[in-house]
């Protein structure tokens, strides 16, 4: 699985999050500001975001490490 096919399994509020920070280099603050909500907020769902991420491509990778002979 591809990155961006990894983001698309991410909640929208959480894609949202993850695209405009590590794409669009936009601040916490800034990301609060537009979903109307709090720094916090964002921030879990930027840990969840993450979270899911690094699980999906762990995943992969297992299964890549289990095929190579």
């Amino acid at each position: 699985m591809q990155i961006e096919q990894a983001v698309e399994t991410l909640s929208p509020e959480q894609k949202e999050v993850f695209l405009l920070r590590m794409y669009g280099n936009v601040s916490f603050k800034e990301i609060a500001k537009l979903q109307k909500c709090s720094i916090n907020t964002c921030l879990a769902r930027m840990q969840y975001a993450l979270g899911k991420l690094r699980s999906i491509l762990q995943e992969e990778y297992d299964e890549l490490q289990e095929a190579m002979p």
